[in-house]
């Protein structure tokens, strides 16, 4: 597995009481088997290899693999109670009012890929999945979810025109099975992006 990244970190403190951190990390993860969760990459075909005789073909970017993470974070002390700019004269209204603190924690980061499986298997790989070979000119998605009018429900998420069975449906051609082009996982198709708000009071 190669791992390569960047984070970029900022934190300030203000003198009003709030207390920022933010930070950003670039990545990219490749490699030729998953470890992580291997079971649920397994159920989507990103978890068991094509050919298991030569992995070489197998390298592609991880199941695990969020290119961009953004994490911001802040403390905000309220203004009101004892040295603070209101109600800072103590006693009881001080006590049920003043010292509070007001946080939050956001997260925003890209979705994980996905894989495609799986194109009609061979004799002597029974358990692994051959991967469907990629139709030039054929957008991975639908029209419908193009069109930007995308019914879950109703509509197809991606354009099956765009995969092909090298092997026509268990039907190989004279030159025998063949496996399929399509890499084990895309980047271009990720599950939704993560975005995750939390806000509390300390």
């Amino acid at each position: 597995m190669v791992n390569v990244y960047h984070v970029i970190a900022l934190r300030r403190r203000f003198r009003n009481g709030l207390r920022l951190m933010a930070s950003y990390t670039w990545s990219k993860t490749l490699t030729d088997a998953d470890a992580a969760l291997p079971f649920f990459a397994t159920l989507h075909g990103g978890g068991n290899a094509q050919n298991p005789y030569s992995l070489r073909g197998e390298k592609a970017i991880s199941n695990q693999d969020v290119p961009h993470a953004l994490v911001l974070s802040y403390v905000y002390d309220v203004p009101v109670g004892r040295g603070r700019r209101f109600v800072n004269k103590g006693g009881a209204v001080d006590r049920l009012v003043g010292g509070w603190q007001i946080g939050g924690i956001q997260r925003h980061q890209s979705g994980q890929p996905l894989s495609f499986c799986c194109a009609s298997g061979g004799t002597g790989f029974g358990g692994y999945n051959f991967r469907y070979n990629l139709v030039k000119g054929q957008p991975i998605f639908s029209q419908q979810y193009l069109s930007g009018h995308f019914d879950p429900v109703n509509d197809p998420m991606f354009n099956s025109l765009a995969f092909s069975d090298p092997n026509n449906g268990g039907n190989p051609g004279s030159n025998g099975y063949q496996f399929g082009t399509m890499p084990r996982t895309i980047g271009n198709v990720r599950d939704p992006k993560f975005l995750s708000e939390d806000f509390k009071n300390p």
